[in-house]
């Protein structure tokens, strides 16, 4: 089952199109949770963005027992690259910055957003979180799902596309302006020396901090207690 939230508060700064946060992450990939170019990668928060491991399921977090450290997640952008291990800042953002559509970058798609939400949850359905040969086969198809939505090469049409589609609108943005569907966001990484790769993390829920009005001033973020989902 997942985990129940308790009451935490974050200072954090909104402004449209990007939740701006100084966060820092070190990134690297584990046995029996990977297989090819793509994820799952193990991000390891620092300082304040520890705080969003909260927003995992265990089965999503790094290590499987013991304390947990980090969580997990996947590449948005097919061509970008990372260096593994690294230390990286983080800009949280609603779009992949060196995408090709628009000009605020390549936007998450809905199918995107929920199908990562769904990981995170640690209730997605067919994906095998026992780490092992099936959790990197799980891994590499849930990787080639996302770069597919995105329209990056390397992806592929496969179930959790499918998994995808039974949502309304799954190709549109996850975010429109006004909410986001699915509380997904995208991690910017960047070094001194320049752009990396665009990651997927799990954010606090948009009824949380999206009210009229507030996009742009800084608010501070009351999360839900006892929230529970079914796994």
């Amino acid at each position: 089952m997942r985990l129940s939230y308790t009451i935490a508060a974050l200072a954090l700064t909104l402004a449209a199109p990007s939740l701006q946060a100084g966060f820092t992450i070190s990134l690297d990939r584990n046995t029996g949770y990977y297989s090819g170019n793509g994820g799952e990668f193990t991000a390891t928060p620092q300082g304040p963005f520890q705080a969003y491991l909260a927003y995992y399921d265990s089965d999503a977090k790094y290590p499987a027992t013991g304390p947990q450290t980090g969580f997990q997640t996947f590449c948005i952008e097919g061509s970008e690259t990372v260096g593994i291990p690294g230390t990286y800042n983080v800009q949280l953002n609603n779009s992949a910055i060196q995408g090709t559509v628009g000009p605020g970058g390549d936007p998450i798609k809905k199918g995107t957003a929920y199908l990562y939400s769904e990981f995170a949850n640690g209730t997605l359905a067919g994906y095998t979180y026992t780490p092992g040969t099936a959790r990197e086969a799980s891994a590499a198809a849930l990787q080639q799902a996302i770069w597919y939505l995105e329209g990056e090469a390397g992806g592929v049409a496969n179930s959790f596309v499918t998994l995808a589609s039974t949502i309304p609108n799954y190709t549109d943005p996850n975010f429109d302006g006004v909410s986001r569907a699915y509380p997904v966001m995208a991690m910017n990484l960047s070094t001194p020396n320049g752009r990396n790769q665009d990651l997927l993390v799990v954010v606090p829920e948009p009824s949380t901090y999206l009210a009229a009005g507030l996009l742009g001033l800084p608010l501070l973020l009351v999360l839900r207690a006892g929230r529970q989902a079914r796994k």
